[in-house]
Protein backbone atom coordinates (compact mmCIF):
# COMPACT_ATOMS: atom_id res chain seq x y z
CA UNK A 1 0.00 0.00 0.00
CA UNK A 2 1.64 3.40 -0.82
CA UNK A 3 0.22 7.04 -0.69
CA UNK A 4 0.92 10.05 -2.42
CA UNK A 5 4.18 10.55 -0.72
CA UNK A 6 5.92 7.29 -0.88
CA UNK A 7 5.82 3.71 0.90
CA UNK A 8 4.20 2.64 3.83
CA UNK A 9 6.84 0.46 6.00
CA UNK A 10 5.56 -2.10 8.43
CA UNK A 11 8.92 -1.85 11.02
CA UNK A 12 10.87 0.75 12.31
CA UNK A 13 14.50 1.07 12.90
CA UNK A 14 14.17 2.19 16.34
CA UNK A 15 12.48 -0.08 19.32
CA UNK A 16 11.80 1.37 22.32
CA UNK A 17 14.80 -0.20 24.01
CA UNK A 18 17.28 0.93 21.39
CA UNK A 19 15.36 4.12 21.89
CA UNK A 20 15.76 4.17 26.36
CA UNK A 21 19.55 4.04 25.37
CA UNK A 22 18.99 8.10 23.97
CA UNK A 23 16.28 9.35 26.96
CA UNK A 24 16.17 13.18 26.38
CA UNK A 25 13.32 15.48 27.52
CA UNK A 26 11.81 16.02 23.99
CA UNK A 27 11.86 12.99 20.82
CA UNK A 28 11.40 14.15 17.90
CA UNK A 29 10.94 12.18 14.53
CA UNK A 30 10.69 12.89 10.72
CA UNK A 31 9.78 10.74 8.43
CA UNK A 32 6.30 9.43 11.05
CA UNK A 33 5.10 7.40 8.46
CA UNK A 34 2.87 5.01 9.87
CA UNK A 35 3.70 5.60 13.11
CA UNK A 36 6.01 2.80 14.54
CA UNK A 37 9.09 5.35 15.52
CA UNK A 38 6.55 7.50 17.95
CA UNK A 39 5.46 3.72 19.25
CA UNK A 40 8.58 2.81 20.01
CA UNK A 41 9.46 6.33 21.74
CA UNK A 42 5.82 6.18 23.86
CA UNK A 43 7.09 2.58 24.87
CA UNK A 44 10.25 3.41 25.62
CA UNK A 45 8.81 5.81 28.31
CA UNK A 46 12.00 8.24 28.87
CA UNK A 47 10.59 10.84 26.63
CA UNK A 48 7.92 13.53 28.44
CA UNK A 49 7.16 14.71 24.87
CA UNK A 50 7.30 13.53 21.78
CA UNK A 51 6.79 15.00 17.59
CA UNK A 52 6.82 13.45 14.90
CA UNK A 53 6.89 15.39 11.64
CA UNK A 54 4.91 13.73 7.99
CA UNK A 55 4.53 15.07 4.95
CA UNK A 56 2.03 12.96 3.75
CA UNK A 57 -0.95 14.59 5.15
CA UNK A 58 -2.95 10.87 5.15
CA UNK A 59 -0.31 9.28 6.81
CA UNK A 60 0.28 12.41 9.37
CA UNK A 61 -4.09 12.03 10.13
CA UNK A 62 -3.72 8.12 10.63
CA UNK A 63 -1.08 8.83 13.11
CA UNK A 64 -3.39 11.38 14.74
CA UNK A 65 -6.15 8.70 14.56
CA UNK A 66 -3.38 6.28 16.49
CA UNK A 67 -2.18 8.81 18.78
CA UNK A 68 -5.65 10.35 20.29
CA UNK A 69 -6.65 9.86 23.53
CA UNK A 70 -5.83 9.31 27.01
CA UNK A 71 -1.92 8.85 26.84
CA UNK A 72 0.15 9.64 29.54
CA UNK A 73 2.90 11.25 27.80
CA UNK A 74 2.23 13.82 25.14
CA UNK A 75 2.73 13.19 21.12
CA UNK A 76 2.39 15.83 18.94
CA UNK A 77 1.94 14.81 15.10
CA UNK A 78 2.87 17.96 12.85
CA UNK A 79 2.07 17.88 8.44
CA UNK A 80 4.34 19.68 6.92
CA UNK A 81 8.12 19.71 5.31
CA UNK A 82 10.35 18.86 7.98
CA UNK A 83 13.53 20.85 6.90
CA UNK A 84 10.62 23.89 7.34
CA UNK A 85 9.56 23.02 10.25
CA UNK A 86 12.06 21.94 12.25
CA UNK A 87 14.12 25.36 11.09
CA UNK A 88 11.15 27.25 12.00
CA UNK A 89 11.16 25.18 15.53
CA UNK A 90 14.80 24.02 16.49
CA UNK A 91 15.83 28.31 17.67
CA UNK A 92 13.36 27.91 20.60
CA UNK A 93 13.72 24.05 21.84
CA UNK A 94 14.28 24.66 25.44
CA UNK A 95 15.61 21.33 26.51
CA UNK A 96 18.21 19.10 24.61
CA UNK A 97 16.42 16.45 22.24
CA UNK A 98 16.76 13.10 20.51
CA UNK A 99 15.91 13.32 17.20
CA UNK A 100 15.35 10.67 14.53
CA UNK A 101 15.63 11.59 10.68
CA UNK A 102 13.95 9.68 8.51
CA UNK A 103 11.78 11.79 6.52
CA UNK A 104 12.88 10.97 3.10
CA UNK A 105 11.16 10.04 0.22
CA UNK A 106 11.37 9.60 -3.70
CA UNK A 107 13.27 12.69 -5.18
CA UNK A 108 13.32 14.39 -1.94
CA UNK A 109 15.60 13.91 0.99
CA UNK A 110 15.77 16.80 3.77
CA UNK A 111 18.68 15.76 5.92
CA UNK A 112 20.68 18.10 4.97
CA UNK A 113 18.57 20.87 5.99
CA UNK A 114 17.52 19.23 8.91
CA UNK A 115 21.19 19.09 10.19
CA UNK A 116 20.98 22.88 9.05
CA UNK A 117 18.02 23.48 11.50
CA UNK A 118 19.52 21.38 14.31
CA UNK A 119 22.52 23.27 14.04
CA UNK A 120 20.56 26.62 14.77
CA UNK A 121 19.24 25.63 18.20
CA UNK A 122 20.20 26.40 22.05
CA UNK A 123 20.98 23.20 23.16
CA UNK A 124 22.42 21.98 19.73
CA UNK A 125 25.75 20.41 21.33
CA UNK A 126 23.34 18.56 23.72
CA UNK A 127 21.03 17.00 21.26
CA UNK A 128 21.07 13.18 20.28
CA UNK A 129 20.70 12.38 16.47
CA UNK A 130 19.75 9.71 15.32
CA UNK A 131 20.08 8.94 11.28
CA UNK A 132 18.45 6.18 9.20
CA UNK A 133 19.44 4.73 6.14
CA UNK A 134 22.72 4.62 6.22
CA UNK A 135 23.06 2.47 3.71
CA UNK A 136 21.84 4.68 1.30
CA UNK A 137 24.81 7.64 1.90
CA UNK A 138 26.52 8.54 -1.40
CA UNK A 139 23.26 7.02 -3.45
CA UNK A 140 21.50 8.61 -6.25
CA UNK A 141 17.99 7.72 -4.65
CA UNK A 142 19.63 10.31 -1.87
CA UNK A 143 20.48 12.70 -4.05
CA UNK A 144 24.11 11.87 -3.63
CA UNK A 145 24.39 13.42 -0.19
CA UNK A 146 27.24 11.39 1.20
CA UNK A 147 28.59 10.86 4.83
CA UNK A 148 31.39 13.63 4.34
CA UNK A 149 28.27 15.82 3.76
CA UNK A 150 26.72 14.44 7.03
CA UNK A 151 29.63 14.36 9.32
CA UNK A 152 30.33 18.48 8.51
CA UNK A 153 27.26 19.44 9.86
CA UNK A 154 27.08 16.91 12.91
CA UNK A 155 30.63 18.72 13.63
CA UNK A 156 29.27 21.89 13.49
CA UNK A 157 26.25 20.78 15.72
CA UNK A 158 28.56 19.37 17.69
CA UNK A 159 32.72 18.79 17.48
CA UNK A 160 32.85 16.31 20.33
CA UNK A 161 29.73 14.08 19.68
CA UNK A 162 30.59 10.35 19.41
CA UNK A 163 29.35 8.26 17.01
CA UNK A 164 28.57 4.99 16.42
CA UNK A 165 26.37 2.51 13.73
CA UNK A 166 23.29 0.17 15.03
CA UNK A 167 22.04 -2.62 13.07
CA UNK A 168 18.84 -2.05 11.83
CA UNK A 169 16.19 -4.90 9.93
CA UNK A 170 17.38 -3.37 6.77
CA UNK A 171 21.31 -3.73 7.07
CA UNK A 172 23.78 -4.02 9.43
CA UNK A 173 25.02 -0.82 10.78
CA UNK A 174 22.32 0.90 8.98
CA UNK A 175 21.35 3.51 11.89
CA UNK A 176 24.05 6.28 12.46
CA UNK A 177 23.89 8.10 16.23
CA UNK A 178 25.62 11.02 16.81
CA UNK A 179 25.42 11.26 21.30
CA UNK A 180 26.97 13.64 23.46
CA UNK A 181 30.39 12.87 25.35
Amino acid sequence: MTTSYGFRHPYSSVTPELLRQFPNPLFIETGTNVGLGVQAAVEAKCFPKMMSIEADPELAEMARERFAGPYVYDVWIVTGDSADILQQLCPFLPVPTTFYLDAHREGYNPLLLELSAIAGSPHHERHTILIDDVRMFGREEWQYIGASDIFELLRRINPNYRYCYINTPNATEDLLVAQPR
